[in-house]
């Protein structure tokens, strides 16, 4: 009998679930547990580009929500999953699924297998979700087989459906590899170029992150606005991030900033990177970030200013001195905008004798997985932990398109939202 370990997540690309994806697989395969990476091609972008990933044996899948097919559309999938991890009778097998929608299909796969499904949520935003999914989720709950990535995940998520009491809400703090160096080959010119603009008076804002987040365009409008209103400095926009086929829009708005004529401002793009010379971090005057992104950037950039979360720019405020790391899943508790904390630092004369406090809740390497193996108990038989959702019978409990699920079924997954994205093409066009 052997223990098998199904991970599901995100294979391409880098962000903070890829980046948990890569130190969990570092960290199984240390165990020499018998790891496998089930991954959607179609999320992150085209490519591997973290080391442990690359090493993992994986298989990639396409994972829209499971009743969205027909049901012989799944099991066939089921069955190259089995037949991936080498699945025998008597072997006990453990999922971990890292997303909403993972979830489903990891409960699907449990029940194929006799194993159990660990709903690992590592959603920034949970609220609003359908009832369907609650009720799923609920059940996962009841079973000691979910966790939220903050003490806020599963109390928002199960939101006028039922109460998680505070010391009850199976928060595990995400855990990657360290990801600040001194060095690396393929920066030098970035910090060079950096330099000699920081030589000659420009103030260097920055962003870290997944470029394809809601808040990064409207972010690049603010920052050119505000470069308009201060016409006698000039600024350089330094966005850190992903560059691969899917933010298409947000490099054309990089690209527009150096492109519209605004004299005091430019842009520059620096492809995501793991880990980050802290040099770049120190560079700038100030960074801005959310989540994960901007405990990263705090550790070497000491005003780097948290956003709220990945949908807008409401901001938290100044990690290290105006909000704490037991602060990071809080609403905003002061009323500023952006551009108010970006006079505050680099035009408050008081701001540099500020003391700034690392945040040092953030933990890197081994030890980390270790708890949370801990709080996960991989392996570990629990009651119940053996009986399993009816994941096709979710569409008709509450909050999923009826519409949706007949045209879904009746002409495709792809059909039907290429239907769908020309309806509201055209609804734009009436509506103007």
């Amino acid at each position: 009998m052997a223990k098998k370990y199904i991970l599901i997540g995100p294979a391409h690309g880098i962000g903070g679930w890829q980046l948990y994806i890569d130190a969990r697989c570092n960290h199984l395969m240390k165990k020499g547990i018998d790891l496998f990476l089930l991954y959607d091609g179609d999320v992150g972008g085209k490519t591997v580009k973290l080391l442990n990933t690359e090493r993992a044996r994986k298989m990639n899948i396409t994972m829209d929500e499971p009743y969205w097919y027909s049901k012989r559309h799944v099991d066939e999938q089921i069955k190259e999953i089995i037949k991936f991890i080498g699945y025998r009778d008597g072997d006990e097998v453990f999922v971990e699924s890292t997303s909403m929608i993972y979830s489903f299909w990891g409960e699907l796969i449990a029940e194929a297998v006799h194993g159990q499904n660990f709903c690992y949520i590592l959603h920034s935003y949970t609220r609003g979700m359908p009832l369907a999914w609650k009720k799923f989720f609920s059940y996962k709950y009841d079973q000691d087989l979910i966790a939220g990535q903050s003490d806020n995940t599963l109390p928002e998520l199960f939101e006028e459906y039922r109460s998680i009491q505070k010391d009850n809400n199976r928060a595990i703090l995400a855990a990657w590899e360290a990801p600040i160096c001194k060095d690396r080959d393929d920066c030098r010119e970035h910090i060079q170029y950096l330099r000699e603009l920081k030589s000659t008076g420009y103030k260097l804002i920055g962003y870290f992150g997944v470029l394809r987040k809601k808040h990064f365009i409207p972010l690049c409008n603010d920052i050119v606005q505000y470069a308009e209103n201060h016409k006698n400095i000039n600024f350089c926009f330094v966005a850190i991030g992903s560059s691969d086929t899917e933010v298409e829009l947000e490099e054309k708005r990089i690209t527009a900033i150096n492109d519209g004529g605004i004299e005091n401002c430019i842009a520059y793009n620096i492809p995501e990177m793991y880990p980050v010379p802290g040099e770049l971090f120190e560079m700038l005057d100030i960074c801005l970030g959310s989540f994960g992104s901007a405990s990263t950037a705090a550790l070497a950039c000491k005003r780097t200013i948290r956003l709220q979360s990945d949908l807008n720019l409401d901001v938290q405020g100044v990690i290290g001195i105006t909000v704490s790391e037991e602060e990071h899943w809080l609403q905003p508790v002061r009323d500023e905008t952006i551009d108010d904390i970006f006079d505050e630092i680099l035009f408050g004369s008081n701001y540099d004798s500020y003391k700034y406090h690392s945040p040092e809740k953030w933990k890197w390497g081994e030890e980390n997985h270790k708890k949370i193996d801990e709080q996960m108990r991989p392996f570990e038989r629990r009651v119940n932990g053996y009986r399993y959702y009816d994941v096709f019978k979710m569409p008709g409990q509450g909050g999923i398109s009826f519409i949706k699920y007949i045209v879904f079924h009746a002409i495709g997954i792809k059909n039907g939202r290429k239907i769908a994205s020309k309806i509201r093409g055209l609804y734009r066009v009436e509506s103007k």
